[in-house]
């Protein structure tokens, strides 16, 4: 399974912790500048147009990949055995030295989730890309991430998204991502990477935009090599996504 042979290469390329690597899979031509987070077991994952491509503007593939078994510490066993997408994760895209402070100077986050508003719904739903979503967000109240309804954007979710087996792994295209792509002009970013196990709580009804509580949630900082993160095949890597 491509989550699993991911995953266990970002394992190995990011042992020294805090600085993103390079990690190709060779099966299916994907490649991604990431970071894995061995406190979180989170993978986060960027892959980058060409600076100068008139092709490709303002727009991003990331790569998510969460594994429960590490992070519900604190919930009931029957929780535990829960496959992901239980609750959000994501990535703050302004950090400064403490993560607690710059969550609630409002940060804008690039945060992914399911639709399930309960455990129940989640464990007895087979997966679709249709129930997978992804929004920009800001601090605000009550340790809230609120939608930035000032920045839309245009998310595609791969086919290889998938959830099941203790995990999930999310992969899509954002487009007229500026809010996002402007972030990684410089050499380094500074990020945050955020996984909490509360539920989306839904503004609209067609449930495509949500609030969702930082309470409990956990984060890391590291260092993205925004310029190792720009691929001069990104079209190629597009389409072993099938997003092209």
């Amino acid at each position: 399974m491509f989550m699993l042979h991911l995953f266990t290469l970002g394992l190995l390329a990011t042992a020294s912790a805090a600085k993103s690597h390079t990690v190709c899979d060779p099966v299916t031509g994907l490649c991604f500048e990431q970071f894995f987070n061995s406190v979180l077991n989170v993978t986060i994952g960027f892959a980058l147009p060409p600076m100068k491509s008139k092709d490709f503007v303002n727009e991003v593939l990331v790569l998510g990949v969460s594994y429960i078994h590490l992070v519900l510490e604190v919930v009931t066993q029957t929780v535990k055995s829960f496959p992901l997408p239980y609750g959000f994760a994501g990535v703050v895209l302004e950090s400064d030295d403490n993560a607690r402070r710059a969550f609630q100077q409002g940060p804008v986050t690039l945060a992914w989730y399911a639709i399930f508003t309960s455990a129940e719904e989640a464990s007895e739903t087979p997966f679709s890309t249709e129930y997978c979503r992804a929004e920009i967000a800001t601090a605000g109240s009550n340790h809230t991430l609120m939608p930035l309804i000032t920045a839309p954007i245009v998310t595609t979710f791969s086919p290889l998204t998938t959830w099941g087996n203790g995990g999930a792994q999310f992969i899509f295209r954002c487009q007229n991502c500026s809010i996002i792509t402007d972030h990684f002009t410089n050499a380094k970013a500074k990020l945050t990477t955020v996984i909490s196990t509360s539920y989306p709580v839904y503004i609209d009804n067609t449930l495509t935009l949500a609030n969702l509580s930082l309470t409990g949630a956990q984060y890391q900082e590291f260092t993205l090599d925004t310029k190792a993160a720009q691929f001069s095949n990104y079209s190629s890597i597009l389409a072993a996504a099938s997003l092209l």
